[in-house]
């Protein structure tokens, strides 16, 4: 019958290696086992824990102490270790899974008495050994992934930075403090912020396997931990950790760190994106601040540039005339024009090809340029010499591909005529009794010289004039778009642009283009 000394006993209700070891060791103690060193063994290699011999700080191979394949060696045997030899008088071997846990060896007869006590417990040591070793390591990595997630929520610190030279700072502070660092640098494309060196250092002083370290880590372009081959001249550096960040292609470097977060690849992943993360934060920052204020700019352009177009307008006399102009974004291309000239009728519908600024920029031209037309009241064609004249300007001003499609025309009261000129624009259509489409064969304006002939039309009484911007049929063919017009005079609606405008464009917040028409009623 096997007797279990108690503090044998306590061994297995160890709750870490460590532990074990200890109570280990008080048993031997207490069983008066003379020298004797106990080992861990990782692999063949066993590394010393305590004991008593002068040389249990070495390193052996399982051999070496006496391992054949069985729990217990009781060959005794000398190891030298460089001018010391270190005696063994017995051995013991904890095993589990075919794998050698630890070793005590015993330098001297008196270990005897515990071996034998030790023997018949082996496999069951060996195997809560191996328990508590899975257990440490379970507990190390849970740790471990502890402190990372720990270091992620101090690093949010960075997330608060807003500018670019304010993150690199706050990052360099931040990862010093963290990893005890003693110094530290980033370089940013052509930006180099440190902490604790000067840029020269990184350029020229201090080297990596015979590389100044900046040409280094700029050829590299890894992250990576380096404790050897760094000459570092009058600088005391025992370890450098580098982290890169490809999507901002940051650099950031840690001088001499103290960690208890193992800096491997995942960790430093992690470190990659916070840094990546707020540098893009602080770029995504910068462009919005530069976005928003190209944007009041371009509102107040826009306020500036609607100051030369008309967008609704009434007029009642020898003609009534309803107008509007919705532009599809906060300033537009299209354009229309009304004024007396010498007792005569003068109105203009205009598209400029494109939308936004841009376009509207033209209406400016185009506004100041019509409003001129009474300069032209000596001549006997007054629309030709018009047409002529803004077309041979914007020629001139070399626009490229842009161009005006425009419809012009003049009314005269007294003969009931209206003079037009269509240049490449929608055809207008005149309703007096049955339908007359209104066109010229002329390009749009800027486009090529020509020369512009007007051409003349009775009206009678009672009819209606209806001139209108491509805008229009984004919503309805002009096949679709006459009838319902015409549906709208007989119906002698009073508003009929506006009617229209509702009924066609359902979603003000989405229209598609410019929305420009004119409606006229000749008395």
């Amino acid at each position: 019958m096997l007797i279990l000394n108690k503090q044998l006993f306590d061994t297995f209700f160890s709750q870490s290696t460590n532990e074990f070891f200890t109570r280990l060791y008080n048993f031997l103690e207490s069983e008066e086992s003379g020298a004797f060193t106990i080992w861990k063994c990782e692999g063949n290699l066993c590394e010393a824990v305590s004991g008593r011999h002068s040389r249990s700080s070495a390193t052996f191979d399982i051999f070496d102490l006496g391992y054949e394949g069985a729990a217990v060696s009781e060959n005794s045997k000398s190891v030298d270790f460089f001018d010391e030899t270190i005696n063994l008088d017995s051995s013991f071997f904890l095993e589990s899974r075919g794998n050698v846990m630890a070793c005590i060896t015993f330098h001297e007869e008196a270990g005897k008495d515990a071996l034998t006590m030790l023997e018949p417990y082996s496999q069951y040591l060996g195997s809560r050994l191996d328990e508590l070793r899975a257990r440490d390591s379970s507990l190390s990595t849970y740790v471990n992934y502890q402190k990372k997630i720990d270091f992620v929520k101090k690093g949010s610190m960075i997330f608060k930075a807003i500018e670019l030279e304010e993150v690199l700072a706050v990052s360099l502070n931040f990862f010093m403090e963290v990893f005890s660092a003693e110094a530290a640098c980033a370089i940013h494309k052509d930006n180099f912020n440190a902490i604790g060196l000067e840029e020269i250092s990184v350029r020229e002083l201090i080297r990596i396997n015979g590389i100044p370290l900046y040409d280094y880590v700029m050829e590299n372009r890894r992250t990576e931990f380096i404790e050897y081959g760094i000459d570092a001249g009058e600088f005391n550096i025992k370890n450098l950790f580098v982290v890169f960040e490809p999507a901002q292609d940051i650099v950031i470097l840690l001088f001499n760190i103290q960690f208890d977060i193992v800096p491997d690849k995942e960790f430093s992943d992690i470190v990659s994106s916070i840094v990546s993360i707020a540098v893009e934060n602080a770029l995504n920052h910068e462009t919005m601040t530069r976005l928003k204020m190209e944007e009041m700019e371009m509102r107040t352009t826009g306020d500036i540039l609607n100051k030369f177009v008309q967008r609704d307008v009434r007029v009642y006399g020898d003609v009534e005339i309803q107008g509007i102009s919705y532009p599809a974004r906060t300033a537009g291309g299209d354009f229309f024009y009304i004024c007396d000239v010498s007792g005569r009728t003068f109105f203009c519908v205009a598209d400029v090809c494109g939308k936004g600024y841009s376009a509207a920029v033209f209406t400016v031209v185009l506004s100041v340029y019509v409003s001129l037309c009474s300069a032209f009241e000596g001549h006997e064609k007054v629309l030709e010499k018009l047409v002529e004249s803004l077309n041979r300007f914007l020629i001139g001003k070399s626009f490229g591909d842009r161009f005006i499609t425009a419809f012009f025309a003049l009314y005269d009261p007294e003969r009931k005529t209206l003079d037009y000129i269509s240049c490449g624009h929608e055809p207008a259509v005149l309703f007096k009794g049955e339908k007359q489409e209104l066109s010229s064969g002329f390009l749009p304006l800027g486009i090529i010289e020509d020369e512009y002939r007007q051409t003349a039309v009775s009206i009678p009484s009672g009819s209606s004039l209806f001139i209108y911007t491509d805008g229009v049929i984004e919503y309805t063919p002009h096949e679709k778009l006459v009838p319902e017009v015409e549906k709208l005079i007989k119906d002698d609606c009073k508003d009929i642009v506006n009617n229209l405008y509702n009924e066609l464009v359902t979603d003000k917040d989405s229209q598609k283009d410019d929305f420009t028409c004119m409606f006229v009623r000749f008395r």
